[in-house]
């Protein structure tokens, strides 16, 4: 032993001429993900890095307790933010304590964000900052002078760094090396209180409000908009649809969501892809965000089935322990949805993609929906449900089929718009 340890010693002094960082410290990501991606956390920033790991910024406000008529907070009335496709630019109001809140943020650089609170009153905001957000995503902080410092544990014992940072500096950080922390900085009416965060390299405090102005320049020369007698029904489509991505770690796709309501779930991963939602979603998302649009397609792609059927919904563990939905479908709109957007932005790759598999649908239609065999179709369930057969119809309360009934897997009622479509 005497023997090997200066040995030992060249090694070490050897290692540490080679990689001088700390041993917990992270190697490179190689990807992040910004955006507002989290169910819960309309307003939330979240960074996911490598599929792996992710932090959530969250401000606590008032929209986070809207009531409707029937829930005592229903998350689908929080108005959504102006937000860029690529998320280098997003301004929302809030209220919180009295106060009405302007909070600017957007992605800069690879892994970071830079944002300002802007508040017409004195008040304290609180930021959230939880230790788990999607199920397998784990993050540890402490807290800082001027901020606050964590890491986001990966499997196979990757750290990483993480670090926010505040002007003014919070008025206090809750956090001691836990799974969890929160921020609270004290608002001045009319001062900005600036903030920049992320994994890597930050940017300066300084440039917080001349990068976001020069976002906001951008995005409003290439944001879609409409004049007439409707006015700009365009813009609210934006802003709903470009709040509505949410992110599942289990398959790593970032869809458009029906929205952000009671219906989603306790599981953030678990967003339900109910299919001609999604479809008439990726085609309203296309017009300014055709990228995007064309994920969401070929998430409800994904689920298709090995007989052609496209399930009603999947990737979402309901009430009744359903993940997917195979014995219905819904309205084949993928065709015309698709086409419409190969016309408005042509993508050759994206049609040769999922062409094949609207084929698939729509030949499992005229094998699995002609009851009767006399060339029409029938909307039907394989569970001989007659509830699943309205479902399938797209309308859970369609009047339209109310007096059939079914006979075998389908409804005894030539179903004219199936057949159309």
């Amino acid at each position: 032993m005497n023997i090997r340890r200066p040995a030992l010693a060249c090694v070490l002094l050897i290692a540490a001429a080679v990689c001088p960082r700390p041993l917990l410290a992270a190697p490179a990501t190689n990807s992040v993900k910004i955006g507002n991606y989290f169910v819960d956390a309309s307003y939330g920033i979240a960074i996911i890095v490598d599929d792996a790991t992710g932090f959530l910024i969250d401000p606590v406000c008032d929209e986070e307790n809207l009531k409707s008529r029937y829930f005592a907070s229903d998350p689908a009335l929080t108005p959504p933010a102006t937000t860029s496709p690529d998320f280098t630019f997003l301004q929302v109001t809030f209220h919180h304590d009295g106060a009405s809140i302007r909070f600017t943020w957007g992605r800069s650089g690879d892994g970071g964000v830079v944002g300002m609170f802007e508040s017409d009153r004195k008040v304290s905001l609180t930021l959230r900052l939880p230790g788990t957000t999607w199920p397998r995503f784990h993050a540890v902080y402490s807290p800082t002078k001027d901020g606050l410092d964590g890491y986001g544990v990966e499997p196979e014992a990757r750290f990483i760094p993480f670090a926010f940072r505040s002007d003014p500096a919070p008025a206090f950080v809750r956090a001691n090396i836990t799974y969890h922390a929160e921020i609270v900085l004290n608002l001045e009416p009319h001062s900005a209180t600036r903030f920049v965060a992320g994994v890597g390299p930050l940017a300066s405090l300084d440039s917080v409000q001349p990068t976001l102005a020069a976002a906001q320049k951008r995005y409003t020369a290439s944001r879609i908009s409409a004049q007439g007698d409707w006015g700009d029904f365009l813009g609210p489509i934006a802003d709903n649809l470009n709040n509505s991505r949410l992110y599942g770690s289990d398959n790593q796709r970032i869809v458009h969501a029906i929205g952000r309501g009671w219906w989603m779930g306790k599981n953030p991963d678990l967003t339900p892809y109910f299919v001609w939602d999604f479809f008439f979603n990726s085609l309203l998302a296309s017009l300014e965000d055709p990228v995007s649009g064309r994920n969401t397609v070929r998430g409800i792609l994904s689920f298709q089935t090995p007989d052609g059927r496209v399930p009603s919904f999947s990737h979402w563990f309901n009430e009744g322990g359903v993940y997917d939905t195979l014995h219905r479908s819904m309205p084949p709109v993928g065709a015309l949805v698709v086409w419409k957007m190969q016309e408005r932005r042509p993508d050759d790759a994206f049609m040769a993609e999922v062409y094949p598999h609207l084929v698939e649908w729509h030949e499992w239609w005229m094998k699995a929906r002609d009851g009767n065999h006399n060339g029409l179709l029938e909307w039907g369930s394989e569970q001989h449900y007659w509830q699943g057969a309205q479902y399938e119809t797209g309308w859970d309360d369609n009047l339209a089929f109310h007096d059939t009934m079914l006979v075998g897997n389908t409804m005894n009622a030539d179903a004219v718009d199936l057949s159309s479509m």
